[in-house]
C-alpha cells in the first residue's frame, strides 16, 4: 500500500517536472524569438540610418552649391545637424537597448538553461528512484 502511495506520488513528480521541463523549453523559446526580432529591428534601424545619411550627404552637397544664392539654405543646414544630432543620439539609444537587452536575454536564457538542467537531474533522481522502488517491489 505504502509503496503504490509512493508510486503514485513519483508518478506525480515526475508529471510536474515533465510539465517545468516543457514550460522552460516553451520560455527559451519565446526568448529566442524576441532576440531574433530584436536583431531584424536592429537590421531595419542600421538600413534606415544608412538612407538617412545618404541623404544627408546629398543635402549637404546641395546647400554647398545654392550657398552662394540662397542665405536661407543656412538655416536648413542648422535644422538638418540638430536631426542628425537626434538621429545620433537615437542610434545609440538603440544599440544600448539592442545590448541590454542581449544581455537581459542571454541571461534569462541562461537562467533557464540550468534549471532545465536542475529539473533534468530531478527527473532522473525520481526515476532511478522509481526504478530502484520496482527493482525492491520485484524482489518482494
Amino acid at each position: 500500500d505504502e509503496i503504490v502511495k509512493l508510486k503514485a506520488d513519483n508518478a506525480e513528480i515526475l508529471a510536474k517536472a515533465a510539465a517545468d521541463i516543457a514550460n522552460r523549453e516553451k520560455t527559451i523559446e519565446v526568448g529566442q524569438t524576441t532576440i531574433s526580432s530584436l536583431q531584424e529591428n536592429l537590421s531595419t534601424s542600421e538600413e534606415e540610418i544608412t538612407k538617412l545619411q545618404s541623404a544627408e550627404k546629398k543635402l549637404e552637397t546641395k546647400l554647398g552649391e545654392e550657398k552662394a544664392t540662397n542665405l536661407s539654405l543656412k538655416d536648413d543646414n542648422a535644422r538638418l545637424a540638430n536631426c542628425v544630432t537626434a538621429l545620433t543620439q537615437s542610434v545609440k539609444d538603440l544599440k544600448k537597448e539592442k545590448a541590454d537587452a542581449e544581455e537581459e536575454q542571454t541571461k534569462k536564457a541562461d537562467d533557464l538553461k540550468k534549471a532545465n538542467m536542475e529539473l533534468e537531474e530531478q527527473l532522473k533522481a525520481a526515476a532511478d528512484k522509481l526504478d530502484n522502488m520496482k527493482a525492491d517491489n520485484a524482489e518482494i
